[in-house]
């Protein structure tokens, strides 16, 4: 992520952990929750529900250690969420929970809300209800919300959504390649706070910013709904307000963290570079970021990912990522 010029992470996940620790070391900002739910996910495939109150229960306890643990994190990088992972794989109960732990912590939370038909089908067959309706009516959407996907979502969610200041986090790369896509133009209608996200392991940030403007102007019809400057809008300040930490990063300003990235316009399929907001979105690539400053600390410089011995790190992070970071970070000082 740092390679692709990414200097802050909003995620969710099975270990959190680990996932702290490598931000950490490799000098990366990081919103990190663990994924909550009770239901058996292994049979979703088969569309049945089997709530396990007591996994929910357990999941919740560590998610909250998670949160408690990095709250007093002396890099001040990593800072944690409550993740109730998505409207069908969390009971009612689970997400009241996650919602009360997380405003006792003081922390947001992030929900994946109206990702596939299956979701909206067992909410309303369930709840007679859409998702962000279901969640709504259980008072558990607020500006501290991050919400991912929509891609389902009908406009009785969507108006709920702008009701509740709960903020959208969109993620253009994955929804094609799915054969669907978000109502992006009206939910930036509805003025819902959004940003660009790269879901999972598809981390270019300006392929991102593409697949978002073709998407848009395809389904439009119109070559301007969704300018470059727009776009580039979406992926820093718009993720940052997303985050609810816009007062800090997302823009240069005085008074806030320097992240910095330098891209190396000299490339081929840069040139002619005669335009900075067209020529970023439209043609830049993740590979060209050579050097990126985070936090006022250098820690990208040509290929070396200073805080780690990046080459070595991968390759041994590669045979162990099901086991956790720990013991590779361990080996390289993290």
């Amino acid at each position: 992520m740092i390679r692709s010029g990414i200097t802050t992470i909003n995620d969710i996940w099975y270990e959190p952990e680990g996932l702290a620790e490598a931000a950490e070391a490799a000098g990366l900002r990081a919103q990190i929750a663990l994924k909550l739910f009770d239901v058996k996910l292994e049979e979703l495939y088969a569309n049945r529900y089997e709530r396990v109150a007591t996994e929910g229960e357990e999941r919740l306890r560590r998610g909250v250690d998670f949160v408690e643990k990095y709250a007093a994190s002396k890099s001040g990088l990593v800072t944690g969420r409550i993740g109730p992972h998505a409207t069908d794989t969390c009971s009612p109960e689970l997400h009241i929970e996650a919602c009360a732990e997380a405003s006792r912590l003081g922390v947001g939370l992030h929900t994946h809300v109206a990702q596939s038909k299956q979701e909206v089908e067992y909410c309303q067959s369930t709840y007679n209800k859409g998702p962000a309706e279901f969640l709504a009516d259980l008072d558990v959407l607020s500006h501290r919300s991050v919400l991912a996907h929509l891609t389902f979502a009908s406009d009785i969610d969507l108006d709920l959504i702008t009701q509740s200041k709960a903020r959208y986090a969109h993620c253009p790369t994955i929804y094609p390649r799915r054969g669907v896509y978000p109502d992006l133009q009206g939910i930036q209608d509805r003025r819902i706070v959004t940003g660009i996200a790269t879901d999972w392991m598809m981390n270019d940030p300006f392929e991102a910013m593409r697949n978002a403007m073709n998407a848009v102007r395809l389904l439009s019809g119109r070559h301007d709904a969704l300018t470059s400057l727009d776009a580039i809008k979406l992926a820093t300040i718009g993720s940052a307000k997303v985050m609810g930490i816009e007062d800090q990063v997302g823009s240069l300003a005085i008074g806030k963290r320097a992240d910095l990235i330098q891209l190396d316009l000299q490339r081929p399929h840069l040139q002619p570079f005669y335009a900075e907001y067209s020529s970023l979105a439209y043609y830049a690539r993740a590979s060209d970021v050579v050097c990126s400053v985070i936090d006022g600390r250098l820690v990208l410089e040509g290929d070396c990912i200073l805080g780690w011995m990046s080459l070595t790190f991968l390759t041994e992070s590669r045979n162990t990522c099901l086991f956790g970071f720990g013991p590779v970070l361990k080996r390289h000082g993290g």
